[in-house]
């Protein structure tokens, strides 16, 4: 595994870590993206748990 993060894996965890918004079903959409930012669901991706 490399020890660097380029653009497209930081895109990647952000997504994976992303929370999903209450009424919102289709995703990733113009309005919302791919809901709430969370840094602790981010931050679980990017080390596996």
């Amino acid at each position: 595994m490399t020890r660097f993060l380029y653009e497209e894996k930081v895109r990647a965890y952000l997504r994976r870590g992303a929370r999903p918004i209450r009424g919102e079903t289709k995703y990733p959409n113009d309005r919302v993206g791919y809901g709430w930012l969370n840094m602790v669901g981010t931050f679980d991706a990017l080390i596996g748990v």
